[in-house]
């Protein structure tokens, strides 16, 4: 005996699965488990405008979007396979448990954009899963970032030297992977830019930073003061400052140069200096 149903109206089968999805809160999975418990039953066949009733027809018609729970029972199901795939990335640099919330992501990712019409749903989410890593480590895992092209050159690099151990010379390297020799010097001097050397732990070993405190940075600031005062000055107490301070001439020998004398060349650089730092220590006010 062969049972049809009209598009127009619901048919048995269907209004069971709905009635079913109701009374569970949109329990998906238990949906799906009627429904094949019908589609089980001798002698009868469902159809809907001409086309089987199977699950994957009769999903995308009632559930046009996953149910809530649905989804996250998906998730859930599904947390052992994300935190597999990671096992591939792991002791590149990146902590597990970062590699696996990246993971987790990815399956989340997975599950909002599933379509049970287009088959099983685990080989998706590994497919996704895989993508988001791949995607993390391109985009976020360096400590300094480097261009795409210099990642995937080094990438290249790296399993040349697996293959070359003993010829690791950047013409040699640039010869057998096709490649400017230019490029191959930069991939390989930004090496150590996916993961950098912490300072703190240098420290805490008892090594030395290298580098040295140049003094001359302690006197960049007034000199820079300087600058601005000097630009108000005639021209008569720059010349004056200079034989002082460049040229450390003595009040008298300026005395001689100005034709007056030692006395009046020390009131007049008194006089000089006190409205300089009158006038810087407004400047540093402000």
């Amino acid at each position: 005996m062969s049972t049809t149903f009209p598009v127009a109206g619901v048919s048995r089968v269907s209004a069971q699965c709905c009635a079913e999805s109701n009374r569970s809160g949109l329990n998906l999975r238990r949906t799906v488990t009627v429904w094949r418990e019908v589609e089980q039953q001798p002698n009868t066949s469902h159809s809907l405008g001409g086309r089987p009733m199977t699950v994957s027809a009769v999903l995308p018609t009632f559930f046009p979007t996953p149910p809530v729970d649905a989804r996250d029972e998906l998730i859930e199901d599904h947390l052992t396979l994300a935190r597999r795939l990671t096992r591939t990335f792991r002791n590149k640099g990146v902590d597990a448990e970062d590699l696996e919330q990246v993971a987790r992501l990815g399956l989340v990712k997975a599950a909002d954009g599933f379509d049970p019409a287009r088959g099983a749903f685990a080989p998706f989410a590994a497919a996704t899963i895989r993508g988001e890593l791949k995607r993390y480590f391109r985009d976020l895992a360096w400590d300094v970032r480097i261009p795409r092209r210099l990642q995937e050159l080094q990438a290249r690099i790296t399993a040349d030297a697996a293959e070359h151990p003993q010829d690791k010379e950047p013409d040699a390297v640039a010869m057998r992977l096709d490649e400017p020799v230019g490029d191959v010097r930069e991939a390989l001097a930004a090496s150590g830019c996916f993961t950098t050397d912490s300072t703190e732990a240098a420290l805490e070993a008892g090594h030395e930073l290298g580098g040295r405190a140049d003094d001359r940075f302690e006197a960049v600031d007034d000199w820079v003061t300087f600058c601005d005062l000097n630009r108000e000055l005639g021209r008569d107490d720059r010349q004056l400052l200079r034989w002082r301070f460049v040229d450390e001439m003595t009040q008298r020998e300026m005395g001689v140069e100005l034709g007056i004398s030692q006395m009046q060349v020390s009131r007049r650089l008194s006089a000089l200096l006190r409205r300089l730092r009158e006038r810087a220590g407004v400047a540093v006010a402000v």
